[in-house]
Formats: C-alpha cells, sequence, structure tokens
C-alpha cells in the first residue's frame, strides 16, 4: 500500500495534468514598435525585442566649430563590386536631439571644396560639435581598404581616416524583417515610410533604422529628447526596399563645447 505523501504526490500530478494553470494576464513589456505606413494612416504593426544597445563610442571622432550649412561624403576604393557602408554620426551643440546618424557608401572623389582644417581628435558628447564615422559588421561589404569620411563645415574640409583593421563596430543580433514578412496587401510606397517607436524600457538610447533595397544599404536615425518614447523615420529611395535592420546605439554622455 501506498503511503499518504506518494498518494499525495500522485493526485497533484493528475490535477496538475488535466488542469493548467492559467495563464499569467500580466503585461509583456515591448522593447519597440515598428510601422509600416504613413504619418497619416498606419498599414501594419510588428512589436519588437531589441538587444543590447551597440557600442560605438570608441569610433573615430573629431571636433568641428560651430557652422550653418554642412556637406559629407566618404571618398574610397570604388573598384569593387560591392562598397562597404560607411556610418556617420553627428552632434551638434544647442537643445538635447541634435544627434544625426546617417550613411553613404564610398565615392571616388570628394565633391565638396574649402579650405582644409585641422581634424582634432575629440570624444563623441551632448552638447558639441562633432562627427564621428565607423563600419558595422555585416551591413554592406566588408572594408579592405582605408575611407576618408570628408565634412565641410561652411567653407572648411575635416577629414577621418576609417582603417578597415580598427573602425568596425559588432552588430550585436538585431532584429530584422524583409519584405516576405509584410503583408502583400500593403502598397509599395506605404513601405518607404517606416517608424521606429521606442518602448519605456529603452528609452534614452539612439534608435537606427537601416533599410536595403535592390541596390544598396541606407540609414537615418536621431536622439530625441522626448521622454515616453522616441521616434524614428526612415524613406527608402526609388528602388524596392527588400529589408529592415533596427538597431540601437549606446547614447553619448553630456559634456560642454569647447568651441
Amino acid at each position: 500500500m501506498a503511503s499518504p505523501r506518494t498518494w499525495v504526490v500522485v493526485f497533484l500530478g493528475v490535477v496538475s495534468c488535466s488542469h493548467p494553470p492559467a495563464p499569467s494576464l500580466a503585461p509583456v513589456p515591448i522593447d519597440a514598435v515598428v510601422t509600416f505606413g504613413s504619418r497619416q494612416a498606419t498599414e501594419h504593426v510588428f512589436a519588437l525585442n531589441v538587444p543590447e544597445r551597440m557600442a560605438w563610442l570608441t569610433a573615430p571622432t573629431i571636433a568641428v566649430p560651430e557652422y550653418t550649412a554642412f556637406g559629407l561624403v566618404a571618398v574610397g576604393d570604388t573598384a569593387a563590386a560591392t562598397q562597404p557602408f560607411v556610418f556617420i554620426v553627428s552632434g551638434r551643440r544647442g537643445a538635447p536631439g541634435s544627434l544625426v546618424i546617417d550613411g553613404v557608401p564610398p565615392s571616388a572623389r570628394s565633391h565638396l571644396g574649402g579650405a582644409e582644417g585641422v581634424s582634432v581628435t575629440t570624444q563623441p558628447c551632448i552638447g558639441a560639435n562633432w562627427v564621428s564615422a565607423f563600419f558595422v559588421e555585416g551591413i554592406g561589404a566588408a572594408p579592405t581598404a582605408p575611407v576618408d569620411v570628408v565634412f565641410r563645415a561652411d567653407k572648411t574640409v575635416y577629414t577621418i581616416r576609417l582603417d578597415p583593421r580598427r573602425d568596425v563596430m559588432k552588430l550585436r543580433e538585431a532584429p530584422r524583417l524583409r519584405a516576405a514578412d509584410v503583408p502583400t496587401r500593403i502598397a509599395a510606397d506605404s513601405l518607404r515610410v517606416v517608424s521606429f517607436r521606442l518602448g519605456a524600457t529603452k528609452v534614452g538610447a539612439v534608435p537606427v533604422i537601416l533599410a536595403r533595397d535592390d541596390r544598396r544599404w541606407q540609414t537615418a536615425g536621431r536622439l530625441t529628447s522626448t521622454v515616453e518614447h522616441l521616434d524614428v523615420i526612415a524613406r527608402s529611395g526609388r528602388g524596392t526596399a527588400v529589408e529592415w535592420v533596427f538597431l540601437l546605439l549606446e547614447p553619448p554622455p553630456s559634456c560642454i563645447s569647447e568651441f
């Protein structure tokens, strides 16, 4: 005869199998929401869990003076069939949120004229004028030769030299969406407007959208001072969008400009 303790164990096992506990109704935190459509009408929504922020604050960075107009270009070897993709992050002195992310493939030469300025190394921070540039592993072709990022502030040009052996940032696993993931009922024009909004768990990070069409990668991103959410709009080019990558950059610390 089984002991009372044994009967209790068997009975509880049967109850557990026949009547599973009710699922928890506690809300599951969502890191971000991605929408396709336009500011007037959202056609589809995805909920994403975003991994850790990408560390990039060690990338080459130069200080630039106050300016009213600017231009930038990446200059490198364009003989290869596929080109590396260069991330460019620029900070502006002034109101919080003046941090912008851009991206370009290298061109054969610079079209920016102006007097050569001294490229003084600095650190990325919020509250100063600076430009930073780097490659990201897995985005575009792997760089094999140095690339010069030329930044023109009004009539003066500054240069950042990127070393393919040193200035490649590691891309941790990041959410990706492909055209096949998006319902076919969404119009092609709506795929060119993508919103990447962060939830409360990720506020303070710098959101970035990478979009790839049938020709190239491009990017859009910014840091805003909004407390409850951050919002980025990325518009693809004339080609048909085929893939999107969503990542977060580590935000720079605050600083005081020297200019």
